[in-house]
């Protein structure tokens, strides 16, 4: 693309030039007039003031940010979204073991099924290893931890490596 040569009439020093700078000859000219950042003596328009919000629009802008939570929010996808490790998770706000207002699908239907919230130490295992199965026939209610790193690990003893052909495990050698 070619660029146009103009001739022009430096706004500094009067001398005609020919190029493609609007108002200047050279940047010595334009140093000079200054046009780079603020003049001296130029007072900024925010000189003095610490907010540029009032304290009434702050109050206003909280109060709306407050009634668009959940549903009325403009980015609510129906209160489900998974995980990165494959779980999903539902809004739950009035649950009472949520985290930010979500609780763990998998949890939710083992609490319907049982009539009762889960307690602390329980854990609900997915029989099939998929955490995003959440099927009532793939889903175990576990006493506690000690359970379910059993299911997982079946050949562990302390101080014996984990391996699938213990004997007194739920897997056995495949021959």
């Amino acid at each position: 693309m070619e660029h146009r040569i103009y001739k022009r009439k430096c706004n500094r020093c009067s001398k005609y030039y020919e190029g493609r700078g609007k108002y200047f000859c050279s940047n010595s000219c334009a140093k000079k007039e200054n046009t780079f950042g603020f003049k001296k003596g130029h007072t900024p328009w925010n000189k003095g003031l610490t907010d540029y919000l009032s304290k009434q629009s702050r109050k206003n802008i909280s109060e709306a940010s407050k009634k668009r939570k959940g549903p009325k929010n403009s980015f609510w996808k129906g209160g489900l979204y998974r995980k990165a490790d494959g779980h999903y998770m539902i809004y739950a706000p009035n649950h009472p073991f949520n985290r930010n207002n979500y609780v763990r699908r998998s949890h939710l239907i083992m609490e319907k099924k049982i009539n009762r919230y889960l307690r602390p130490e329980e854990i609900v295992h997915h029989i099939n290893g998929n955490p995003s199965d959440d099927h009532l026939e793939n889903l175990m209610l576990l006493k506690n931890r000690s359970i379910h790193l059993k299911i997982h690990n079946p050949g562990f003893k302390k101080g014996h490596p984990i391996y699938p052909g213990c004997e007194k495990g739920w897997f056995k050698k495949k021959n």
